[in-house]
């Protein structure tokens, strides 16, 4: 689940620990400006109530920082809002991303030495009003969970199925919402982006995903999407966090692939490394890439919750 997994050299180890260093500076700002979230473990909700909500860099255009691999190796990346998508640009120790780290961080410049740009278009939710799952939003229906005797359904995003309680439609099938882990409009905290809707029987053992698993840059994957087609997609880097402005929220443990291959409505899909499950589309750069949220970090946070601690898929 964590960018440390990624480790496989001592180049590695430096890519991933300057990365981290770049996640929490970028998040938190210089020592006095505000509390520590510590992005790096669980989140905790309503420690800033009183807090400006954004992630401190998201001031200055960041929507992201974490690892990437461009064909040399493992290599610390800040995601920021462009017009233009660029994925090599070298840091120059004018830019206001720089400035900021150097503001956090002590010897802030020498850790972003191998970082790169990567311009993004916004982050947004790939979910739409009204879907193959059907509750406040339209999304896509992802893979089976069990969480008790006889409590059995199916996980979707959060931003999707909401509100707790809620009804919800998954194909012809009605069931419920009966818990809703939704970042939207909670601020810099990155958090999970999944919900849990009870169904009244199992998923059949036919269509049923059994293992999880992690991935990394390059690997290829595949979605599940909300039409049934199953689009190919290349691991471009993981994201420690990931800003969404138009939704104020932030989303953790985030995969980022080489292309965007999804669409509206496709929230909530599952992403598969070969029959392996590896996490949910939660949404996409619009032209230029998917968003996928990892199923240990989402499973972590569902068995934080009350009634939830025996779940698994």
């Amino acid at each position: 689940m964590s960018l440390i997994d990624l480790i496989q050299t001592s180049d590695d180890a430096s890519a991933v620990a300057h990365a981290l260093m770049l996640a929490q500076a970028l998040l938190d700002g210089p020592p006095d400006f505000g509390p520590r979230s510590f992005c790096y473990s669980s989140p905790h909700r309503g420690e800033i109530s009183d807090y400006p909500s954004m992630p401190f860099g998201a001031r200055f255009g960041v929507m992201g920082v974490g690892i990437v691999d461009e064909g040399t190796g493992l290599i610390p990346a800040v995601l920021k809002i462009s017009g233009k998508a660029n994925r090599s640009l070298k840091l120059h120790e004018d830019d206001d991303v720089v400035m900021v780290v150097k503001a956090s961080i002590r010897g802030g410049f020498d850790i972003l030495s191998n970082a790169r740009i990567i311009n993004i278009p916004p982050p947004e939710f790939e979910a739409v009003p009204g879907d193959s799952v059907s509750a406040a939003l339209i999304g896509t229906a992802g893979v089976q969970i069990n969480w008790g005797n006889g409590d059995d359904g199916i996980l979707t995003a959060g931003h999707v199925g909401k509100p707790a309680g809620s009804t919800a439609k998954v194909g012809s099938i009605n069931g419920s919402v009966d818990l809703s882990l939704d970042p939207t409009n909670n601020g810099k905290t990155p958090q999970a982006d999944v919900a849990v809707i009870r169904l009244p029987a199992p998923v059949a053992s036919s269509q049923r995903i059994g293992r999880t698993t992690t991935a990394g840059p390059k690997d290829s994957i595949t979605v599940r999407s909300r039409s049934g087609k199953m689009i190919n997609a290349t691991i471009m880097g993981q994201m420690q966090w990931l800003w969404m402005p138009s939704s104020n929220c932030t989303c953790g443990h985030v995969y980022m692939t080489t292309a965007h291959v999804t669409a509206k409505g496709d929230s909530g899909a599952p992403a598969l490394k070969s029959t392996d499950l590896i996490g949910h589309v939660i949404g996409a750069s619009k032209g230029m890439t998917t968003y996928i949220q990892q199923i240990d970090y989402q499973l972590q946070e569902i068995r934080n919750q009350s009634g939830f601690s025996s779940a698994v898929i």
